[in-house]
């Protein structure tokens, strides 16, 4: 699980900002959103412009560090990697994994989205490698010759590639997680990173993997909408979406309003795509939804045990002891990130109003 993210000098962020998920609090109430003293489930909030869509590229950074999977397209441009306002010249990033008893810290840095220039990794406070520049120096097996490396190669990447590591080694550990993140958003500049590559209709996707069913259940469950649905093939073979009317077919995506639509997006990725995801960033994922709709989404995602899951919202109906506690919820301004429970000098118990709280900008001073 990751349990300390902190990042530098990267886009919005000017000095560092630590975004820390092991600062739980003993409350007694929703206690599943707590695993191994870690804040499994959380919703961030600030206003426009604070830096919420900035936190999730910087998060999944890794995922271009370690992976060929999918990049958000923010993520690539070099223009805007380091901070503006800074006279850094480079993003630092630094994330600290629990896993069981181990804890294993990765940290690099970077003057561009492929230009590297350092690597870090320990476990449990000691060293297992080094690199600075083209230079790598490991401390765990001296019989591996790592070549001077291209600035656009990870060292924990090469060795996870060319070194046989048993399953629990920090390295293949930590290679594994990344490659279960997924960051997506519900906006009309619908985009996604990690997990997977490439792109496909979600109507083929549906046909493919026989969820139209699963579907239609999941419209009228989650938002008490109730369609019959039918899958026909286009002329180019591919399949398109269609409501089923007593007198006639009419296009899902023509008579559907926005919400219904972004409904599929959120039921692709969390019921046919999302198998073994390990940690979850939806950005502005209720954009277009009910606020009860929002809810439920919520509830549904931070139940899964299997997982860490975040979301980003401006949306203060769920700021609310029946979803969450005020060690999950975090407010993100002036370029620092912490929980409701530490923005305020108050003891918050389960019977606070935080939905008010939030509306008065006590979380903000």
């Amino acid at each position: 699980m990751l349990q300390k993210f902190s990042v530098t000098g990267f886009r919005a962020f000017k000095d560092k900002l630590v975004f820390d998920l092991s600062k739980a609090r003993d409350y007694a109430f929703n206690s599943h959103l707590i695993r191994n003293g870690i804040v499994a489930s959380g919703i961030i909030y600030g206003q426009n412009g604070c830096g919420k869509s900035c936190l999730g590229f910087a998060i999944f950074d890794i995922v271009g560090m370690l992976t060929d999977f999918q990049l958000a397209e923010p993520m690539k441009d070099s223009s805007t990697f380091i901070n503006a306002d800074t006279a850094h010249e480079s993003a630092d990033f630094e994330y600290t994994f629990l896993f069981g008893s181990d804890i294993i810290c990765y940290s690099y840095k970077k003057s561009a989205p492929d230009e590297i220039i350092s690597e870090t990794l320990t476990l449990n406070n000691n060293a297992i490698l080094k690199r600075i520049h083209a230079h790598t120096i490991l401390h765990y097996n001296q019989s591996l010759i790592i070549p001077e490396l291209p600035p656009n190669m990870s060292a924990l990447r090469y060795i996870c590639r060319n070194t046989p590591l048993d399953d629990n080694h920090p390295v293949k550990t930590i290679m594994s997680f990344a490659e279960k993140m997924l960051w997506f958003r519900s906006l009309n500049s619908r985009g996604y990173c990690g997990y997977t590559s490439g792109s496909s209709k979600l109507t083929d996707e549906l046909s493919k993997n026989n969820k139209l069913k699963d579907f239609e259940d999941f419209l009228k469950d989650t938002a008490g909408i109730h369609l019959h649905l039918e899958l026909h093939e286009n002329v180019t073979g591919g399949k398109e979406l269609y409501i089923k009317y007593p007198h006639r077919l009419v296009n899902f995506f023509n008579a559907s309003s926005t919400g219904t639509q972004e409904l599929l997006l959120v039921f692709y990725w969390t019921s046919v795509a999302l198998h073994d995801v390990k940690f979850l960033f939806i950005d502005e994922f209720d954009a277009f939804y009910h606020f009860e709709l929002a809810a439920k989404i919520v509830n549904n995602l931070s139940n899964r045990k299997s997982m860490q899951s975040y979301f980003t919202s401006h949306n203060t109906y769920l700021a609310s002891s029946r979803f969450m506690r005020p060690d999950c919820y975090f407010i993100l301004s002036d370029g620092k990130i912490c929980s409701f429970a530490d923005a305020t000098p108050r003891e918050l118990r389960e019977g606070h109003n935080l939905e008010k709280m939030l509306r008065n900008g006590e979380f903000n001073e």
